[in-house]
C-alpha cells in the first residue's frame, strides 16, 4: 500500500469515524420512547441517522467486495434520503460523495 493510499484511507476512516461520532445513539433511541412519534419525528429521526452514517454507506458502495448490484442499491438508498433531506429544513450538504476517494 502506498502512502497516499494510506493517508486517503485514514482521511476517509477518520471522516467516518467523526460522522459516526456525533451520533448519540443512547439519546435516539430513548428519546420520546413515553409519546408516540409524530411522522414527522419519524423523519427527522431517519434523517439525524442518516446523516452520521452517509460517510460509511458512501464508503461501502464504493467497495468492490460487494455485488454491483449491492453497491448500487446503496447509491440508490444514499441518494433516495438526500433528496427526502433536500425538503428538510435543517438539512446539512457539507458532505460530497467521493470528496476523498
Amino acid at each position: 500500500m502506498s502512502t497516499t493510499t494510506q493517508r486517503s484511507t485514514t482521511a476517509i476512516y477518520n471522516e467516518i469515524d467523526r460522522s459516526v461520532r456525533t451520533l448519540d445513539v443512547d439519546a435516539v433511541s430513548s428519546e420520546n420512547a413515553l409519546l408516540p412519534l409524530t411522522q414527522s419525528d419519524r423523519v427527522k429521526r431517519v434523517l439525524r441517522v442518516f446523516r452520521a452514517v452517509r460517510p460509511l454507506l458512501t464508503a461501502l458502495s464504493t467497495l468492490a467486495l460487494l455485488p454491483k448490484a449491492w453497491r448500487n442499491a446503496i447509491t440508490l438508498f444514499i441518494e433516495s434520503i438526500d433528496a427526502l433531506a433536500d425538503g428538510e429544513p435543517d438539512s446539512q450538504h457539507d458532505f460530497k460523495a467521493g470528496r476523498d476517494l
